[in-house]
Protein backbone atom coordinates (compact mmCIF):
# COMPACT_ATOMS: atom_id res chain seq x y z
CA UNK A 1 0.00 0.00 0.00
CA UNK A 2 1.44 3.02 -0.74
CA UNK A 3 1.64 6.04 1.55
CA UNK A 4 -0.72 9.00 1.30
CA UNK A 5 0.10 11.65 -1.29
CA UNK A 6 2.65 8.95 -2.40
CA UNK A 7 0.67 7.99 -5.44
CA UNK A 8 -2.34 7.04 -3.20
CA UNK A 9 -3.74 3.44 -2.76
CA UNK A 10 -5.59 1.88 -5.14
CA UNK A 11 -8.51 0.11 -3.02
CA UNK A 12 -9.10 3.53 -1.42
CA UNK A 13 -12.29 5.88 -2.50
CA UNK A 14 -11.65 9.00 -4.20
CA UNK A 15 -12.49 10.33 -1.39
CA UNK A 16 -9.59 9.65 0.59
CA UNK A 17 -7.08 9.18 -2.22
CA UNK A 18 -7.99 13.19 -2.75
CA UNK A 19 -7.60 13.73 0.74
CA UNK A 20 -4.19 12.00 0.96
CA UNK A 21 -3.23 14.05 -2.03
CA UNK A 22 -4.49 17.56 -0.32
CA UNK A 23 -2.82 16.50 3.10
CA UNK A 24 0.39 15.97 1.17
CA UNK A 25 0.47 19.22 -0.48
CA UNK A 26 -0.46 21.49 2.50
CA UNK A 27 1.99 20.06 4.28
CA UNK A 28 4.78 20.09 1.97
CA UNK A 29 3.93 23.51 1.02
CA UNK A 30 3.69 24.83 4.22
CA UNK A 31 7.14 23.92 5.10
CA UNK A 32 8.23 24.55 1.64
CA UNK A 33 6.99 28.27 2.10
CA UNK A 34 7.43 28.16 5.56
CA UNK A 35 10.93 27.78 5.00
CA UNK A 36 11.66 30.18 2.06
CA UNK A 37 9.62 32.92 4.09
CA UNK A 38 11.89 32.59 6.86
CA UNK A 39 14.77 32.36 4.82
CA UNK A 40 14.08 35.53 3.07
CA UNK A 41 13.07 37.65 6.46
CA UNK A 42 16.19 36.84 8.38
CA UNK A 43 17.95 37.93 4.96
CA UNK A 44 16.56 41.36 5.27
CA UNK A 45 17.97 41.10 9.15
CA UNK A 46 21.24 40.23 8.00
CA UNK A 47 22.17 41.79 5.25
CA UNK A 48 23.11 45.07 4.73
CA UNK A 49 20.61 47.81 2.97
CA UNK A 50 23.33 47.53 0.07
CA UNK A 51 23.74 43.88 0.06
CA UNK A 52 20.41 43.08 0.12
CA UNK A 53 19.40 45.30 -3.06
CA UNK A 54 22.18 43.18 -5.08
CA UNK A 55 20.56 40.13 -3.36
CA UNK A 56 16.96 41.65 -4.65
CA UNK A 57 17.94 42.37 -7.79
CA UNK A 58 19.61 38.99 -8.44
CA UNK A 59 16.63 37.18 -6.94
CA UNK A 60 14.49 38.97 -9.33
CA UNK A 61 16.42 38.27 -12.64
CA UNK A 62 16.28 34.60 -11.22
CA UNK A 63 13.05 34.68 -11.21
CA UNK A 64 12.58 36.50 -14.98
CA UNK A 65 14.77 34.23 -16.63
CA UNK A 66 13.26 31.62 -15.20
CA UNK A 67 9.87 31.85 -16.53
CA UNK A 68 11.68 32.77 -19.87
CA UNK A 69 13.60 29.57 -20.07
CA UNK A 70 10.75 27.45 -18.86
CA UNK A 71 8.08 29.03 -21.12
CA UNK A 72 5.66 26.27 -19.10
CA UNK A 73 7.83 23.23 -20.05
CA UNK A 74 6.78 21.59 -17.31
CA UNK A 75 2.95 22.19 -16.86
CA UNK A 76 2.62 21.07 -20.83
CA UNK A 77 4.04 17.82 -19.47
CA UNK A 78 1.50 17.26 -17.08
CA UNK A 79 -0.90 18.36 -20.06
CA UNK A 80 0.61 16.47 -22.90
CA UNK A 81 1.40 13.44 -20.90
CA UNK A 82 -2.50 13.09 -19.90
CA UNK A 83 -4.30 10.13 -19.18
CA UNK A 84 -1.27 8.13 -20.39
CA UNK A 85 0.91 8.96 -17.09
CA UNK A 86 1.34 5.29 -15.94
CA UNK A 87 3.62 4.61 -19.39
CA UNK A 88 7.01 5.37 -18.17
CA UNK A 89 8.05 5.53 -22.43
CA UNK A 90 5.14 7.90 -22.76
CA UNK A 91 6.54 10.18 -19.62
CA UNK A 92 10.20 10.05 -20.98
CA UNK A 93 9.14 11.29 -24.33
CA UNK A 94 7.31 14.67 -22.81
CA UNK A 95 10.03 15.02 -20.51
CA UNK A 96 12.73 14.49 -22.75
CA UNK A 97 11.98 16.61 -24.76
CA UNK A 98 11.21 19.43 -22.65
CA UNK A 99 15.22 19.30 -21.47
CA UNK A 100 16.23 19.60 -24.98
CA UNK A 101 13.69 22.62 -25.72
CA UNK A 102 14.60 24.12 -22.59
CA UNK A 103 18.55 24.08 -22.98
CA UNK A 104 18.24 25.68 -25.91
CA UNK A 105 15.99 28.51 -24.06
CA UNK A 106 18.33 28.67 -21.59
CA UNK A 107 21.27 29.45 -23.68
CA UNK A 108 19.37 32.81 -24.96
CA UNK A 109 19.16 33.88 -21.48
CA UNK A 110 22.48 32.98 -20.26
CA UNK A 111 23.24 35.12 -22.80
CA UNK A 112 20.76 38.08 -21.87
CA UNK A 113 21.67 38.38 -18.41
CA UNK A 114 25.31 38.52 -19.57
CA UNK A 115 24.49 41.40 -21.49
CA UNK A 116 21.41 42.72 -18.92
CA UNK A 117 22.70 42.90 -15.32
CA UNK A 118 25.60 45.44 -16.09
CA UNK A 119 23.50 47.51 -17.71
CA UNK A 120 20.73 47.96 -14.86
CA UNK A 121 23.64 47.47 -12.27
CA UNK A 122 25.73 50.00 -13.96
CA UNK A 123 24.40 53.04 -11.91
CA UNK A 124 24.74 51.36 -8.73
CA UNK A 125 28.13 51.68 -6.75
CA UNK A 126 28.86 48.21 -6.03
CA UNK A 127 32.47 46.75 -6.63
CA UNK A 128 32.59 45.27 -10.10
CA UNK A 129 33.42 41.23 -8.81
CA UNK A 130 30.30 41.88 -6.76
CA UNK A 131 28.12 42.59 -9.78
CA UNK A 132 30.14 39.57 -11.54
CA UNK A 133 29.58 37.07 -8.74
CA UNK A 134 25.80 37.83 -8.86
CA UNK A 135 25.97 37.77 -12.14
CA UNK A 136 27.33 34.16 -12.43
CA UNK A 137 24.80 33.37 -9.72
CA UNK A 138 21.71 34.34 -12.01
CA UNK A 139 22.72 32.21 -14.50
CA UNK A 140 23.31 28.96 -12.52
CA UNK A 141 20.17 29.32 -10.63
CA UNK A 142 18.59 29.08 -14.16
CA UNK A 143 20.97 25.62 -14.93
CA UNK A 144 20.06 24.21 -12.16
CA UNK A 145 16.33 24.22 -12.70
CA UNK A 146 16.06 22.49 -15.61
CA UNK A 147 16.36 19.84 -13.35
CA UNK A 148 13.19 20.57 -11.85
CA UNK A 149 11.17 19.02 -14.99
CA UNK A 150 11.72 15.61 -13.15
CA UNK A 151 9.07 17.12 -10.94
CA UNK A 152 6.41 16.42 -13.71
CA UNK A 153 6.11 12.75 -13.06
CA UNK A 154 5.99 12.92 -9.73
CA UNK A 155 2.78 14.76 -10.29
CA UNK A 156 1.64 12.97 -12.53
CA UNK A 157 1.82 9.75 -10.63
CA UNK A 158 0.07 11.85 -7.42
CA UNK A 159 3.35 11.54 -5.60
CA UNK A 160 3.13 15.11 -4.08
CA UNK A 161 4.80 14.22 -0.67
CA UNK A 162 8.08 13.01 -2.40
CA UNK A 163 7.76 15.91 -4.84
CA UNK A 164 7.70 18.30 -1.80
CA UNK A 165 10.27 16.01 0.47
CA UNK A 166 12.46 17.61 -2.21
CA UNK A 167 12.20 20.60 -2.07
CA UNK A 168 11.95 20.60 1.59
CA UNK A 169 15.67 19.21 2.83
CA UNK A 170 17.22 21.57 0.24
CA UNK A 171 15.32 24.73 1.77
CA UNK A 172 16.60 23.26 5.29
CA UNK A 173 19.95 23.02 4.32
CA UNK A 174 19.93 26.83 2.47
CA UNK A 175 18.91 28.16 6.02
CA UNK A 176 20.83 26.42 7.90
CA UNK A 177 24.08 27.18 5.84
CA UNK A 178 22.75 31.29 5.65
CA UNK A 179 22.67 30.80 9.46
CA UNK A 180 26.30 29.86 9.55
CA UNK A 181 27.51 32.26 6.85
CA UNK A 182 25.83 35.15 9.03
CA UNK A 183 27.34 33.63 12.08
CA UNK A 184 30.83 33.43 10.87
CA UNK A 185 30.58 37.13 9.78
CA UNK A 186 30.70 36.67 5.73
CA UNK A 187 26.89 36.66 4.97
CA UNK A 188 26.64 39.11 1.44
CA UNK A 189 23.98 39.53 -1.55
CA UNK A 190 26.11 37.15 -3.88
CA UNK A 191 26.80 34.77 -1.35
CA UNK A 192 22.72 34.57 -0.80
CA UNK A 193 22.36 34.43 -4.74
CA UNK A 194 24.73 31.52 -4.62
CA UNK A 195 23.17 29.90 -1.53
CA UNK A 196 19.59 29.96 -3.27
CA UNK A 197 20.97 28.42 -6.58
CA UNK A 198 22.83 25.29 -4.92
CA UNK A 199 19.84 25.04 -3.70
CA UNK A 200 17.54 24.21 -6.34
CA UNK A 201 20.32 22.47 -7.26
CA UNK A 202 20.07 19.94 -4.76
CA UNK A 203 16.33 20.14 -5.29
CA UNK A 204 16.61 18.69 -8.87
CA UNK A 205 18.64 16.08 -8.41
CA UNK A 206 16.22 14.83 -5.80
CA UNK A 207 13.42 14.96 -7.96
CA UNK A 208 15.37 13.05 -10.73
CA UNK A 209 16.55 10.02 -8.49
CA UNK A 210 13.04 9.82 -7.09
CA UNK A 211 11.17 10.04 -11.02
CA UNK A 212 13.62 7.74 -11.74
CA UNK A 213 10.75 4.26 -12.27
CA UNK A 214 8.41 6.99 -13.58
CA UNK A 215 10.68 8.18 -16.57
CA UNK A 216 11.90 5.84 -19.48
CA UNK A 217 14.63 7.89 -21.84
CA UNK A 218 13.74 7.54 -25.11
CA UNK A 219 16.68 6.39 -27.94
CA UNK A 220 14.81 8.83 -30.08
CA UNK A 221 12.51 11.59 -30.15
CA UNK A 222 9.98 11.48 -33.15
CA UNK A 223 9.27 15.37 -34.45
CA UNK A 224 5.39 14.39 -33.37
CA UNK A 225 6.53 15.11 -29.91
CA UNK A 226 8.17 18.79 -30.49
CA UNK A 227 5.27 19.53 -32.36
CA UNK A 228 2.86 18.85 -29.67
CA UNK A 229 4.77 20.97 -27.59
CA UNK A 230 5.11 23.63 -29.66
CA UNK A 231 1.00 23.76 -30.67
CA UNK A 232 0.41 23.99 -26.83
CA UNK A 233 3.10 26.30 -25.99
CA UNK A 234 2.55 28.83 -28.93
CA UNK A 235 -0.73 31.02 -27.99
CA UNK A 236 1.11 30.98 -24.45
CA UNK A 237 4.51 32.17 -25.32
CA UNK A 238 3.24 36.19 -26.20
CA UNK A 239 1.96 35.84 -22.52
CA UNK A 240 4.72 33.85 -20.64
CA UNK A 241 7.28 36.43 -22.45
CA UNK A 242 5.56 39.06 -20.95
CA UNK A 243 4.48 38.48 -17.78
CA UNK A 244 7.95 37.14 -17.32
CA UNK A 245 9.11 40.77 -16.98
CA UNK A 246 6.07 42.36 -15.83
CA UNK A 247 6.41 41.12 -12.17
CA UNK A 248 9.63 42.61 -12.09
CA UNK A 249 9.70 45.70 -13.82
CA UNK A 250 9.16 47.95 -10.94
CA UNK A 251 11.96 46.70 -9.19
CA UNK A 252 13.57 47.45 -12.83
CA UNK A 253 13.03 50.81 -13.07
CA UNK A 254 13.69 51.82 -9.19
CA UNK A 255 17.15 49.94 -9.81
CA UNK A 256 17.73 52.57 -13.02
CA UNK A 257 16.41 55.62 -11.46
CA UNK A 258 16.38 54.85 -7.66
CA UNK A 259 19.41 53.83 -5.06
CA UNK A 260 20.33 51.12 -3.23
CA UNK A 261 18.10 51.87 -0.41
CA UNK A 262 15.11 52.44 -2.91
CA UNK A 263 15.95 49.22 -4.69
CA UNK A 264 16.21 47.08 -1.34
CA UNK A 265 12.69 48.90 0.26
CA UNK A 266 10.82 47.46 -3.07
CA UNK A 267 12.41 43.85 -2.65
CA UNK A 268 11.35 43.90 0.63
CA UNK A 269 7.89 44.79 -0.33
CA UNK A 270 8.36 41.86 -2.43
CA UNK A 271 9.02 39.89 0.03
CA UNK A 272 5.13 40.28 0.99
CA UNK A 273 4.02 39.00 -1.97
CA UNK A 274 5.27 35.22 -0.14
CA UNK A 275 2.08 35.59 2.03
CA UNK A 276 0.43 34.23 -1.22
CA UNK A 277 2.63 31.98 -2.86
CA UNK A 278 0.79 29.24 -0.79
CA UNK A 279 -2.38 29.89 -1.87
CA UNK A 280 -0.73 30.37 -5.34
CA UNK A 281 0.90 27.15 -5.59
CA UNK A 282 -2.04 25.38 -5.31
CA UNK A 283 -3.15 26.27 -8.63
CA UNK A 284 -1.13 23.50 -10.75
CA UNK A 285 -1.33 21.12 -8.04
CA UNK A 286 -4.71 21.50 -6.89
CA UNK A 287 -6.90 23.84 -9.31
CA UNK A 288 -5.82 22.45 -12.42
CA UNK A 289 -6.31 18.97 -12.08
CA UNK A 290 -10.10 19.84 -10.14
CA UNK A 291 -11.13 22.00 -13.54
CA UNK A 292 -9.48 20.18 -16.44
CA UNK A 293 -11.53 16.31 -14.88
CA UNK A 294 -14.72 19.08 -14.52
CA UNK A 295 -17.18 17.70 -16.71
CA UNK A 296 -19.46 20.04 -18.84
CA UNK A 297 -22.46 20.61 -16.86
CA UNK A 298 -20.38 21.40 -13.43
CA UNK A 299 -17.63 23.34 -14.98
CA UNK A 300 -19.22 27.18 -14.47
CA UNK A 301 -20.01 25.81 -10.99
CA UNK A 302 -16.52 24.75 -9.97
CA UNK A 303 -14.98 28.12 -11.75
CA UNK A 304 -17.21 30.22 -10.27
CA UNK A 305 -16.70 28.61 -6.37
CA UNK A 306 -12.98 28.40 -6.87
CA UNK A 307 -12.83 32.39 -8.23
CA UNK A 308 -14.90 33.40 -5.50
CA UNK A 309 -13.43 31.62 -2.44
CA UNK A 310 -10.01 32.69 -3.72
CA UNK A 311 -11.36 36.56 -4.45
CA UNK A 312 -12.68 36.09 -0.59
CA UNK A 313 -9.52 35.29 0.58
CA UNK A 314 -7.51 37.70 -1.41
CA UNK A 315 -9.56 40.84 -0.24
CA UNK A 316 -9.19 39.78 3.39
CA UNK A 317 -5.31 39.80 3.01
CA UNK A 318 -5.69 43.18 1.06
CA UNK A 319 -8.08 44.52 3.89
CA UNK A 320 -4.99 43.57 6.60
CA UNK A 321 -2.63 45.68 4.60
CA UNK A 322 -4.50 48.68 5.13
CA UNK A 323 -5.92 48.29 8.09
CA UNK A 324 -3.45 46.82 10.66
CA UNK A 325 -0.01 47.12 8.76
CA UNK A 326 1.96 46.83 11.37
CA UNK A 327 2.71 42.88 11.50
CA UNK A 328 3.92 43.12 8.16
CA UNK A 329 5.96 46.02 9.02
CA UNK A 330 7.31 43.98 12.03
CA UNK A 331 8.07 40.94 9.56
CA UNK A 332 10.13 43.20 7.15
CA UNK A 333 12.25 44.15 10.02
CA UNK A 334 13.39 47.74 11.72
CA UNK A 335 15.40 49.31 8.93
CA UNK A 336 12.36 48.66 6.98
CA UNK A 337 9.60 50.60 9.65
CA UNK A 338 9.17 53.35 6.69
CA UNK A 339 7.47 51.67 5.11
CA UNK A 340 3.78 51.60 6.56
CA UNK A 341 2.47 53.62 3.61
CA UNK A 342 3.73 51.48 1.03
CA UNK A 343 2.26 48.04 2.75
CA UNK A 344 -1.16 48.55 1.60
CA UNK A 345 -0.63 48.93 -1.79
CA UNK A 346 1.89 46.17 -1.79
CA UNK A 347 -0.39 43.48 -0.48
CA UNK A 348 -3.33 44.41 -2.85
CA UNK A 349 -0.83 43.81 -5.58
CA UNK A 350 -0.25 40.27 -4.32
CA UNK A 351 -4.20 39.96 -3.72
CA UNK A 352 -5.01 40.80 -7.10
CA UNK A 353 -2.46 38.80 -8.78
CA UNK A 354 -3.06 35.53 -6.65
CA UNK A 355 -6.60 36.27 -8.37
CA UNK A 356 -5.88 36.87 -11.72
CA UNK A 357 -3.18 33.65 -11.55
CA UNK A 358 -5.98 31.09 -10.24
CA UNK A 359 -8.23 32.70 -13.19
CA UNK A 360 -5.49 32.05 -15.83
CA UNK A 361 -4.62 28.24 -14.33
CA UNK A 362 -8.06 27.62 -14.74
CA UNK A 363 -8.16 29.02 -18.09
CA UNK A 364 -5.50 26.95 -19.25
CA UNK A 365 -6.40 23.48 -17.87
CA UNK A 366 -8.82 23.81 -20.27
CA UNK A 367 -7.15 24.93 -22.91
CA UNK A 368 -8.77 27.87 -23.12
CA UNK A 369 -5.62 30.00 -24.03
CA UNK A 370 -6.74 32.44 -27.14
CA UNK A 371 -4.16 35.02 -28.99
CA UNK A 372 -7.07 37.90 -29.08
CA UNK A 373 -6.72 37.35 -25.38
CA UNK A 374 -3.68 37.21 -25.17
CA UNK A 375 -3.00 40.08 -26.61
CA UNK A 376 -5.79 41.90 -25.25
CA UNK A 377 -4.12 41.83 -21.59
CA UNK A 378 -0.61 42.74 -22.77
CA UNK A 379 -2.11 45.96 -24.41
CA UNK A 380 -3.74 46.50 -21.11
CA UNK A 381 -1.20 45.82 -19.07
CA UNK A 382 1.74 47.53 -21.19
CA UNK A 383 -0.99 50.97 -21.26
CA UNK A 384 -1.28 50.48 -17.43
CA UNK A 385 2.62 50.73 -17.16
CA UNK A 386 3.46 53.61 -19.11
CA UNK A 387 0.38 55.33 -17.67
CA UNK A 388 1.43 54.76 -14.18
CA UNK A 389 5.06 54.98 -14.70
CA UNK A 390 4.63 58.48 -16.15
CA UNK A 391 2.24 59.65 -13.26
CA UNK A 392 4.25 57.88 -10.31
CA UNK A 393 7.79 58.47 -8.11
CA UNK A 394 9.00 55.44 -9.38
CA UNK A 395 12.22 56.23 -7.55
CA UNK A 396 10.33 55.49 -4.09
CA UNK A 397 8.78 52.45 -2.81
CA UNK A 398 5.53 53.66 -2.39
CA UNK A 399 5.24 54.77 -6.25
CA UNK A 400 6.79 51.06 -6.84
CA UNK A 401 4.19 49.62 -4.60
CA UNK A 402 1.24 51.57 -6.29
CA UNK A 403 2.73 50.20 -9.40
CA UNK A 404 2.51 46.68 -8.93
CA UNK A 405 -1.28 47.44 -7.58
CA UNK A 406 -2.26 48.87 -10.95
CA UNK A 407 -0.03 46.44 -12.97
CA UNK A 408 -2.04 43.30 -11.10
CA UNK A 409 -5.55 45.06 -11.35
CA UNK A 410 -4.88 45.09 -15.10
CA UNK A 411 -4.63 41.27 -15.48
CA UNK A 412 -7.78 40.84 -15.47
CA UNK A 413 -8.75 42.27 -18.92
CA UNK A 414 -6.67 39.30 -20.26
CA UNK A 415 -7.92 36.10 -18.25
CA UNK A 416 -11.33 37.66 -18.34
CA UNK A 417 -11.79 37.48 -22.16
CA UNK A 418 -10.10 34.06 -22.41
CA UNK A 419 -13.10 32.80 -19.82
CA UNK A 420 -15.60 34.47 -22.00
CA UNK A 421 -14.43 33.06 -24.85
CA UNK A 422 -13.82 29.42 -23.31
CA UNK A 423 -17.66 29.32 -21.90
CA UNK A 424 -18.91 30.76 -25.20
CA UNK A 425 -17.13 27.69 -27.25
CA UNK A 426 -18.02 25.06 -24.56
CA UNK A 427 -22.12 26.41 -25.13
CA UNK A 428 -21.45 26.43 -28.55
CA UNK A 429 -19.94 22.26 -28.76
CA UNK A 430 -23.09 21.68 -26.36
CA UNK A 431 -25.43 22.97 -28.83
CA UNK A 432 -24.12 21.43 -31.77
CA UNK A 433 -24.32 18.00 -30.20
Amino acid sequence: MSEAGGGGDLQASPWRRRAGVLAAFLGGQGASQGLSLATGLLLLRWLSIEAYAQYSLAFAFQKVLSVLTDLGLQGSIVALVGTRGADPSVVGLYVDAARRIRSRTFLAAALGAAVAFPVLTARQPWPALDKALLCAAIVAFVWFEGGLLYGAPLLIARNVRGYYRAKVWPAVLRLGVTAGAWGLGVLSGWLAAWLAALQTAWSARQLKAQARSLVRQPETLPPSVYREFWSYLAPLLPNSIYYAFQDQIALGIVAWVGTSRAVAEVGALGRLAQIFLFLGAANPVLVAPLVARSGRAALPRTYAGVGAAVALVGGLLSLTGWLFPAPYLWLLGPRYAGLGSAVGWAVTAGSLALVAGTLFTMNAARRWVFLHATLAGIVATLAAQVALAMSLDMSTAVGAAKFMAGTSASLFVGVAMAAWTGFRNEANSVAQG
